[in-house]
């Protein structure tokens, strides 16, 4: 989505892929996102059927974990294969398109789990999205770029909270 050149998020599990054993917790695939030690992350969009309006709450949950293995080869130095074990979080955007974040309307927290946990969030958007947009994001504010995951499945639809 912004850094050319890149891979973009998994789908996993397939067989050997990044040593990475993990089960979904519902259905047969979930997403890995992995952030880099070059600066670099990773993000998925979706378009939404209803946008989400200025004027209203959602719900929305999400499964988040961290696998305790993730080997890929590094960035800086691609002849070697490290594990991308670092704690990452999920932030998620309104957007306008697939690649044009307007909005931060979630923050999980720090991702440490090594089993599937249900994370719920509540959106207030200050303007209308017709996208939603999912990022691995470093601990921030970080002072060096690390290589870290995330794994997500089992997303809930955006229901609008009636008040």
């Amino acid at each position: 989505m912004h850094f050319r050149g890149e891979t973009p998020p998994d789908v996993l599990p397939v067989e050997g892929g990044w040593e990475n054993n993990t089960k979904p917790i519902h259905g047969n695939t979930f997403i890995a996102m992995v952030v880099r030690d070059n600066d670099s992350w990773e993000a998925i969009s979706q378009e939404l059927q209803y946008p989400m309006q200025s004027d209203s709450t959602y719900e929305f949950s999400i499964a988040l974990m961290q696998s305790k293995t993730h080997i890929s080869p590094s960035r800086l130095k691609p002849d070697k294969k490290v594990n991308f074990n670092k704690p990452t979080k999920l932030r998620i955007w309104g957007g306008d398109s697939h690649c044009n974040a307007i909005e931060l309307i979630g923050v999980s927290p720090l991702i440490k789990n090594h089993d599937w946990q249900k994370y719920t969030f509540e959106f207030n958007p200050t303007q209308d999205h017709k996208f939603i947009i999912f990022e691995a994001m470093y601990d921030t504010p970080y002072s060096t770029p690390y290589n870290g995951h995330i794994l997500l499945d089992m997303a809930s639809t955006i229901k609008k909270k009636t008040k």
